[in-house]
């Protein structure tokens, strides 16, 4: 398998652009996405990650733009060939130009098994 024991990391860049109807639904945003994957013992892995974007509603007429930031922590432990064991953990923070209505911070948590074929 390629790569290394502590050191695999990912990089994924983002574009997306919506023109629907509304001046709460056209937007578009930039993207960034940082992961490393540490194989651990056993063939356990934990995932460490940030993912950066900012949002620009181009039709909204207070001028809006958000930048959120999301924390992520993952780890996986086979069971089987095709079962493994998952738990993710995430902190989100969204920090908005119209920090009444749209600044948050917000954790995500899981736990359960997955399939793979």
């Amino acid at each position: 398998e390629a790569g290394s024991e502590y050191f695999n990391p990912a990089l994924n860049l983002g574009y997306e652009r919506n023109d629907a109807s509304g001046s709460s639904y056209s937007y578009s945003v930039v993207s960034a996405s940082l992961q490393n994957t540490l194989r651990l013992r056993g063939a356990q892995q934990l995932k460490i990650g940030l993912d950066y974007s900012s949002t620009d509603y181009f039709e909204d007429t207070a001028g809006r733009s958000d930048t959120n930031l999301t924390y992520k922590l993952g780890w996986v432990k086979p069971v089987t060939p095709a079962w493994s064991m998952v738990a993710d953990f995430s902190l989100i923070s969204n920090s908005s130009s119209i920090a009444e209505s749209y600044n948050y911070s917000r954790y995500n948590s899981a736990f359960g098994i997955s399939w793979n074929l």
